[in-house]
């Protein structure tokens, strides 16, 4: 595994000393709450909170939008730090949608916690022994968690979670119409996975059941068996098949006509990438096929082969080729157009509106909307990870020095001067730099986590998931 790193974290700081969540866009199988190392691909794409992206020749086998392999949305508002010891602290946000038992708020008391995850405005914290404990807006999944033990992992809709328990059981909470009822019953479930608004639940036999909001995906699962892994778009669902083929289900807009657009026939696909109503696959012989809403990059992806990996916006797609050039596609304003030319680039980094490119001497190109940071970019070489929040970018240089750039008071500017720090995390609104000496700097939004960091030292890793940055925009990830 190679030492760059290249992380895009979105809203919520978790730090975590344990082993790693399994999130969609961890390296490994990403079923939340895990304990794979939590390590992605530089060329994935975008959004999930902080977790460091390993730049690599070998790309995952497959990629997804928010809810690939049971992930969770980012909390909008707040953070949660998880300390050596396994007690939880907070900061952020506390009154986010009027409610009490936001961010600070109700966070448990007591150690032994090993993941922490959330929605839009809510955590939920799985201790050693399996059981949860849940704070934060109740509307949201803040309150209502399962009693009991044995729980292994947890998954999150923007309003909703459900658990995964040792027996392949599962119990879900939250906002009903998004998930928080009628999850199957029976055991034998072996993973969750979701989007906006549903959660699609994969079996040891690869077959699927879903549920939530039955528009947007939960229900039109497919029927039968053999499928391996589930990706999404804010709306939709696809799964992959054993022998490579794929099935959509749900629709690519919501409160207008509904839309569809079929996933391409035949098989032998070995990576999904996503963008909020678009997809786009990866073949073989590094050729790319794309599907969904034409103004997100369904149908236009660039031709030709060696591709090696694909990264997107909300509305764009990047892919980057085995010569270290790149290719973008989609909506103009995000990303879509102005990919530098050259070779070289050994990862794309991606935020909510713009594309950052690291070269292979350290050296940074920027593109997409220019006041989030498609512009500004430092200059120079010695750069070793890009990290992205909603507005901003934060470099890491090669001293632990940090650079930052895009929209003033949301982390563009602020960034701690001196050298030492080894990685960067975010939320839609604020970065948090972690020191070699486990202490905390941040800046950004004062009143999103820009400010309130815990003091003190011995924090190890900050790990947030996937980001949902607006009610209705998400951020996409990588899924094994």
């Amino acid at each position: 595994m190679v030492n760059m790193l290249c992380d895009i974290s979105i809203f919520t700081f978790i730090l975590l000393s344990l082993p790693q969540i399994k999130a969609e866009v961890i390296l490994t199988t990403m079923n939340a709450g895990g304990g794979e190392t939590a390590y992605k691909y530089c060329q994935e794409t975008p959004a999930d909170a902080a977790i460091p992206c390993v730049p690599t020749s070998t790309p995952p086998k497959s990629y997804g939008y928010p809810g690939s392999t049971g992930r969770s949305y980012s909390h909008l508002h707040a953070f949660a730090a998880l300390a050596s010891d396994g007690s939880i602290q907070s900061w952020g946000d506390t009154q986010s949608w009027g409610e009490t038992g936001e961010g600070d708020r109700g966070t448990p008391s007591g150690t032994g916690f090993t993941v922490i995850l959330s929605t839009s405005n809510a955590f939920a914290a799985l201790a050693s022994d399996g059981t949860i404990q849940a704070w934060g807006n109740s509307l949201r999944g803040g309150s209502g968690a399962p009693s009991g033990t044995g729980f292994t992992a947890i998954s999150s809709t923007n309003s909703a979670f459900a658990a995964l328990a040792s027996d392949g059981s599962i119990q879900a909470w939250g906002h009903n119409p998004q998930g928080g009822t009628g999850a199957p019953s029976g055991t034998g479930f072996t993973a969750i996975f979701s989007n906006h608004d549903a959660f699609a639940a994969l079996a040891s036999d690869g077959s699927i059941q879903a549920w939530g909001n039955e528009v947007v995906g939960g229900s039109g699962a497919p029927s039968g068996t053999g499928f391996t892994a589930i990706f999404s778009t804010k709306n939709t669902f696809a799964a992959l098949a054993s022998d490579g083929s794929i099935q959509v289900w749900g629709r690519y807009a919501v409160n207008v006509k509904p839309l569809f657009y079929p996933a391409p026939s035949g098989t032998g696909f070995t990576g999904i990438f996503s963008n909020e109503a678009a997809y786009a696959v990866l073949e073989s012989d590094g050729s790319i096929q794309a599907w969904g809403h034409p103004e997100y990059g369904g149908n236009s992806a660039p031709s030709g082969s060696g591709f090696t990996a694909i990264s997107s916006t909300h509305s764009a797609f990047a892919a980057l080729a085995s010569d270290g050039s790149i290719q973008a596609w989609g909506h103009r304003n995000y990303g879509g157009s102005g990919a530098p030319s050259g070779t070289g680039f050994t990862a794309i980094c991606p935020s909510p509106y713009a594309f950052a490119a690291l070269a292979s001497d350290g050296s940074i190109q920027a593109w997409g909307a220019s006041d989030k940071g498609g512009t500004g970019a430092p200059s120079g070489t010695g750069f070793t990870a890009i990290f992205a929040a909603g507005y901003a970018f934060a470099a890491l240089a090669s001293d632990g020095s940090i650079q930052a750039w895009g929209t003033s008071g949301m982390g563009g500017t602020g960034a701690p001067s001196g050298t030492g720090f080894t990685a960067i995390f975010s939320n839609f609104h604020a970065f948090a730099a972690l020191a070699s000496d486990g202490s905390i700097q941040a800046w950004g939004h004062s009143a999103k986590g820009g400010t309130g960091a815990p003091s003190g030292t011995g924090f190890t890793m900050f790990l947030s998931f996937d980001a949902y940055y607006d009610h209705n925009v998400y951020l996409p990830q990588f899924a094994d």
